[in-house]
């Protein structure tokens, strides 16, 4: 299932549309359809243009990081634990030398250990099928956080989850599913995975990190198509995509 849920958003991602549009209209070339031909070309273009350009690409980045910001500690209530998602370490240099991601959900979840906001904090063990030989997030981000002082018995870590459903699960199975949580994550992710953990019966708390939407004043280059861009639209559809899946397998269940 969990190559489903990554070759999904790779067919449906904005490059991967430009180019079968492109590919129809040349196989479109010399037939009497040349006329369809055309408008193929023409929507490969509008396709690439539009979702690559800076203005609509954080639009979009907005839409789905809403209705979450930023949080002072003093808005946070005292819950049970702390739990940080999958989503920070992940890039292997070499044999056991491992370079941060996105390093901003690890860095919430110690500050707010350390403001006791939660009794202990949890890792989740994020691995996929294909990373055999490595360890699990959750393995490391403990490590890391005993590097930073934290106590080895106020962390907690996951057996392997390859998703945000499977983190869910495995945390009520290592907790009271009535407990009150924290739950760290990237704004982005943060609808679905709130969603997921109140599912299990959580009471939850969304603490949004990692914010993607920028907020500066429109510059000439906000106009200027470009690849990160056109990557940060992309990461909007398979988040959207993420949302509706689960929506509609809790409505059939």
């Amino acid at each position: 299932m969990i190559y489903l849920h990554k070759i999904i958003p790779l067919i449906t991602s904005p490059l991967f549309l430009a180019i079968t549009l492109l590919a129809i209209s040349i196989i479109l070339r010399k037939s009497k359809f040349i006329k369809l031909k055309n408008s193929f070309l023409i929507l490969s273009f509008l396709n690439l243009f539009l979702l690559s350009n800076p203005l609509i690409s954080n639009k979009l980045v907005k839409y789905i990081e809403a209705p979450y910001h930023p949080l002072k500690l003093s808005e946070v209530p005292v819950s049970d634990f702390i739990v940080v998602l999958s989503g920070v370490m992940v890039h292997q240099v070499k044999d056991n030398v491992y370079e941060w991601s996105d390093p901003d959900r690890f860095f919430a979840g110690i500050k707010l250990l350390n403001a006791k906001k939660g009794k202990k904090i949890i890792y989740t063990g994020g691995l996929l099928p294909w990373e055999k030989k490595k360890k699990t997030e959750g393995y490391l981000l403990k490590i890391k956080s005993i590097e930073f002082g934290v106590s080895e018995n106020d962390i907690l870590i996951t057996n392997k989850v390859q998703n945000t459903y499977e983190e869910a699960k495995a945390i009520s199975h290592l907790i009271n599913k009535k407990s009150k949580i924290i739950l760290v994550t990237s704004a982005f992710h943060m609808n679905r995975a709130e969603f997921l953990f109140k599912k299990h019966a959580f009471k939850v708390f969304p603490y949004p990190v990692d914010f993607k939407s920028k907020s500066n004043k429109i510059t000439v280059l906000d106009f200027i198509p470009s690849a990160g861009s056109l990557s940060r639209s992309s990461f909007v559809i398979r988040e959207v995509l993420g949302r509706l899946y689960y929506r509609v397998k809790f409505l059939l269940k």
